[in-house]
């Protein structure tokens, strides 16, 4: 698809004698195709005669890194647990790529982003095509925070607020299903060395 488009492209603007006014029209046209579509984004470059030419440049998904995965359980008011098998972002490419490019997520799974210290954390979902619920977690172990369903591919800042030592990433509506709500405390090893 991205090299027919990228081909389309250049026919349309190489071969057909056009006004400057059509190839921006076109150069335009690309840019929201591309947007649309995903195809990536459209660089400009810049020929000998100096007119613009769009090179549509696909966006590479890159190898994920690799996830430890570690058991979570979320102990509710109620005295109910839910119990999740999460993969662990702790490095700081693991954190910076988190569950980007993913497509599907299993209710029972998940991701446990682990920063150095507490501090006002801000995510986004950039590249992030799944709703996600995430949960902000206090260097005890405490939900101090949950946004739900957040905008796949949005690129809003998404605060806890206060400082948080980890995020819990859900697929989103999962924790309203399972009636998880802010002072819930997250058992895992990282929350208890933390809180030592």
């Amino acid at each position: 698809m991205n090299k027919l488009f990228t081909r389309f492209v250049k026919v349309i603007l190489e071969n057909r004698p056009m006004s400057i006014k059509h190839k921006i029209a076109v150069a335009l046209l690309a840019v929201s195709v591309c947007l649309i579509l995903g195809v990536g984004y459209v660089r400009f470059e810049l020929s000998p005669d100096l007119e613009a030419k769009p090179v549509a440049v696909p966006v590479i998904e890159a190898a994920p890194p690799a996830f430890s995965k570690s058991s979570v359980v979320i102990k509710k008011a109620d005295g109910k647990e839910e119990k999740f098998s999460m993969e662990i972002a702790n490095t700081e490419e693991q954190l910076q790529y988190g569950l980007m490019f993913r497509r599907e997520m299993a209710n029972d799974a998940g991701m446990l982003f682990i920063f150095d210290a507490p501090q006002k954390l801000i995510m986004w979902m950039k590249n992030t095509y799944i709703p996600l619920d995430m949960l902000f977690v206090d260097s005890n172990g405490k939900i101090i925070k949950i946004i739900e369903n957040t905008t796949p591919l949005n690129l809003a800042a998404l605060s806890s607020d206060a400082p948080a030592l980890g995020v819990i990433e859900l697929i989103g509506g999962e924790a309203g299903r399972r009636g998880i709500k802010v002072g819930d405390i997250v058992a895992h090893e990282a929350f208890k060395a933390a809180a030592e």
